[in-house]
């Protein structure tokens, strides 16, 4: 009956660790996943911003790309003359 009464009281010890280690690492888990989540954040609005810029860097250099000599001067070529 001692042996019983020691290993009882061992298991209710070691029982009780294990749920405070339970508590611990859920806590430390938690705040993990939360410091995951705003870094993935972060990073989601960094991407937009950067897609964003390179459509409106772009799209204003297509607008303000100068348009090739032979469409502002009138060409030879269409009027039927050769060079």
């Amino acid at each position: 009956m001692a042996r019983t009464k020691a290993l009882g009281g061992w298991l209710q010890e070691s029982k009780g660790r294990d749920m405070q280690r339970r508590v611990l690492d859920t806590r430390r888990e938690r705040e993990r996943f939360d410091v995951e989540i705003i870094a993935w954040r972060l990073r989601g609005m960094l991407w937009a911003v950067t897609l964003s810029l390179v459509l409106v860097v772009n799209s204003i250099g297509e607008c303000l790309r100068p348009l090739p000599v032979s469409y502002l001067l009138p060409s030879t070529r269409r009027a039927g003359f050769s060079a």
